[in-house]
């Protein structure tokens, strides 16, 4: 709703709305069940995705286990309650990632990008060796729609 007052706020004054940057990824898809997107599309702008790992969830430091005492951030606080399954999530998404000879995190962000409503993310890495690893996603952006299929099933479950 903010979105969209802005947006108009900002056709009224004639100056370009281009986009919004909040918390998107394959785990919190708020943006699409709160209609931002559709916000967004209808006014020709784009969301800048941050958190496009969800904090590192979506890398493959956690397939082992989310620790108890792994400070979840406001954007994935619903995975608290069911560790247990959101690993399961991680493991079957990164079996996706390994045939298609990507990381998970290299899949997160194709996953995110396939949008064209989604022109940007904001990255983090820790270490140079993070930050060449995610740039490789430009290697293998494209997802079938089998691929696209099996994600939704995972993430849905």
């Amino acid at each position: 709703e903010q979105t969209a007052a802005i947006a108009e706020i900002f056709d009224e004054l004639h100056t370009p709305f281009i986009g919004n940057q909040v918390s998107y990824n394959m785990l919190n898809r708020e943006a699409e069940t709160t209609g931002l997107l559709d916000v967004l599309d209808a006014h020709h702008a784009g969301l800048i995705a941050y958190g496009p790992l969800a904090e590192g969830l979506l890398t493959d430091r956690y397939l082992d286990g989310i620790p108890a005492d792994f400070p979840l951030h406001r954007t994935n606080s619903f995975i608290a309650d069911n560790r247990e399954a959101y690993v399961a999530k991680l493991n079957a998404l990164n079996a996706i990632a390994q045939q298609r000879g990507q990381t998970l995190a290299q899949l997160a962000m194709a996953w995110l990008l396939r949008d064209p409503r989604v022109p940007s993310i904001v990255i983090g890495a820790s270490s140079v060796e993070h930050l060449l690893d995610n740039v490789r996603v430009a290697d293998n952006m494209t997802l079938s729609a089998e691929e696209l299929a099996a994600i939704e099933s995972i993430l849905n479950d």
